[in-house]
Order: structure tokens, then C-alpha cells, then sequence
């Protein structure tokens, strides 16, 4: 039986504000003192009050609360907060850089998954002048091979909106990572590494593509023709969420969907047991493979013959009403207990 959590100093630290984040510090709040750092547009905050007035003034000033803080915890997945921390030698709560720059390179994730023994889809990574060479063959998916400001994602369905998908990946990231659509549900799985090594894995729950957005089945041919060979890309959005009815978390069997905070809504998947056992294992798999040690959600293409990863977040909204605590609190983990199995992970 676990015991009461140490008292802790957290630096919650953000770099744009996010639905969220109040949530987060209210929750911390109630087992721990914690201070409110953000940065925006270059100049730093602690509260309300600007810390400089020059970038490297603010910044210098936030750097020495962060020191009086037993540990940070940066609400973005920008890997620079992390990084900065680690030069401040103040333990970070959630995934360390090198873990955040490996999610957010959609190519790199695709190549770790698999020599972790998981399941991608056929694809190619291309550069603008690479992209020419391409015929479209079959519906693809097309997103930027480095995550962007905005996800940047694209379904085509015909080849008229190949070369517009390609150049809105572009916008976003040097290369662009073209690959096969897949037809089935998409799950997604939160998992948490807790400090003692044991893990935490959330219900699975469900989103489903738009109608009128059928993609054919898994051939295991890249959809797309060219020339010459192409190298190895990003993390980005989602497809557009599905907004049925299912079951509510906090009150089970009412009809009711689960919010994400995002103006979308998900249900929890009803799988069979081998099912689950793939997903389950598979998410953790991805999640030792990438090296992260936060909450992570992992999104897979449910097939007639494989689980195929689709996304993966590394940075999850975390708010009392969000899908992921949610879905852990139906797994018998409350919010406090998840937000103190995330200050545990600092190191």
C-alpha cells in the first residue's frame, strides 16, 4: 500500500496557456507547493509578473526560481523547456528532450516502433523536389514529417488533392511523409512509466474517421508511385474525432461520450481480450522504445490483421475533465494519484 506523497516544490512551467493548465496546478495544488512559470513571446512570468524586460533578463530571472524548486514541470511538449531544466539541474516531471524530439519526428517514431516489433504502415519520407516524382495511386494519408505549429495533416481520397496535401505538409516541415490509408477504428491508449517501473495503461477508447472518409484495407503496398528510392519523418493531429454515444466514465452505462477538451468527444472501445493484450503491450513497447517517461497516448488503426500505430502524443492534455485522466480514473487511478505518479517521475 503506497503512503502518503512527499510534499514537493513543483515549478509548473508553460509556454503558451492551454486549456488545461489550470486544472493541472489546481490539482497539484491541494499535495503540493507549487510555483507558475510561463513564457510567452520570449519573456517570462512567475504568476502575473513580468520577470524582465528583455528576454534574457526574464529569462534569467525565471531560471533562478526554477531553482529553488524541487522539481519542474513543463505543460507543452516543447522539448526546449525540458532541456532547459536539465541545464538548470532541476528534475523534470514527464519525458527528458531526446524523448519529445523523437515523438515529434513522425519518421523516427515510425522506425523505432518497428524495430521494437510494431506494426506501420507502408509509407515514404520525401522532400519537396523528391514529392514531384510521386503518382497517386490509391487514398494515402499525407502529414509533415516534423510536427508543426498546427498538426498539417491530410486524408486524400483522389488524386486532384495530392499535390494541395503535399504542399500543406511542406508548409510545416522540410519533408513530408506519405503513406497508406488505412480502413478500421482507431484506438488510442494512454500509458504512464510511474518511478518504480511499474506502468499505468488506460482503458482504450475510440475514434473514428469523418463519414464519408472509408479508406481501403491494408494491402501492404505503398499507395504512391515513383522513380527512385526515397529516405526515411512527425508527430501530428488526429482524424476527425467521432462524437457517438458511449459509455461516461463517471457514470457508467449513462450514454454519455467522453469530453477531451478539445470540442471533441470519445468512447471507450469495447475489445476482445487478445486485442487488448496487442494494444496494451504494443503502447508500452512504444513507450520503453522512445524512451519517454511522462503520460504518453498512442493511437492505433485497428485492421483485419494488425494493430498499426497511427499517432503518437507525448504531451496530452492532462485537465480533471480531459480524456486521459478520465480514462485512468476509470482504471481505478484518480487525478491526484496520476498528477503524483507524474512529480514521482522527475528525475
Amino acid at each position: 500500500m503506497r503512503g502518503e506523497p512527499t510534499m514537493r516544490r513543483v515549478a509548473v512551467i508553460e509556454a503558451d496557456r492551454t486549456h488545461w493548465s489550470d486544472s493541472v496546478i489546481a490539482g497539484l495544488a491541494e499535495r503540493h507547493e507549487v510555483v507558475r512559470l510561463s513564457v510567452h513571446s520570449r519573456l517570462w512570468h512567475l504568476g502575473s509578473q513580468l520577470l524582465g524586460e528583455s528576454p534574457a533578463a526574464s529569462l534569467a530571472a525565471a531560471v533562478s526560481v526554477l531553482a529553488t524548486a524541487d522539481l519542474a514541470m513543463p505543460l507543452s511538449g516543447d522539448p526546449n523547456l525540458a532541456a532547459l531544466c536539465a541545464l538548470a539541474g532541476v528534475p523534470v516531471a514527464g519525458s527528458r528532450p531526446a524523448a519529445i524530439m523523437l515523438g515529434h519526428n513522425w519518421w523516427a517514431t515510425r522506425l523505432a516502433a518497428q524495430d521494437a516489433g510494431l506494426d506501420v504502415a507502408p509509407g515514404v519520407r520525401v522532400s519537396r523536389s523528391l514529392a514531384r516524382g510521386l503518382d497517386y495511386l490509391d487514398p494515402v494519408e499525407v502529414r509533415p514529417a516534423t510536427r508543426g505549429p498546427v498538426p498539417g495533416r491530410t486524408h486524400v481520397a483522389c488524386a486532384t488533392e495530392f499535390p494541395l496535401a503535399l504542399e500543406r505538409a511542406f508548409t510545416y516541415a522540410d519533408h513530408a511523409v506519405v503513406e497508406q490509408a488505412l480502413d478500421g477504428e482507431r484506438v488510442t491508449v494512454a500509458v504512464l512509466r510511474r518511478a518504480d517501473g511499474a506502468a499505468l495503461v488506460s482503458p482504450p477508447y475510440l475514434e473514428r474517421p469523418a463519414a464519408g472518409a472509408a479508406t481501403p484495407s491494408w494491402t501492404g503496398e505503398i499507395p504512391v508511385g515513383a522513380g527512385r528510392p526515397f529516405g526515411g519523418g512527425g508527430r501530428t493531429g488526429a482524424r476527425p474525432p467521432h462524437t457517438g454515444p458511449g459509455p461516461d466514465l463517471g457514470r457508467p452505462g449513462s450514454g454519455m461520450p467522453v469530453g477531451t477538451g478539445r470540442g471533441s468527444a470519445v468512447t471507450v472501445a469495447q475489445l476482445d481480450p487478445i486485442q487488448r493484450r496487442r494494444i496494451d503491450h504494443d503502447a508500452l513497447t512504444l513507450l520503453t522504445a522512445l524512451g519517454a517517461t511522462g503520460a504518453m497516448t498512442v493511437t492505433f488503426t485497428l485492421g483485419a490483421r494488425a494493430a498499426v500505430l497511427d499517432d503518437v502524443d507525448l504531451a496530452p492534455a492532462l485537465g480533471r475533465r480531459d480524456a486521459v485522466p478520465r480514462l485512468f480514473a476509470a482504471a481505478g487511478t484518480s487525478y491526484p494519484a496520476l498528477l503524483d505518479a507524474l512529480v514521482e517521475t522527475a528525475r
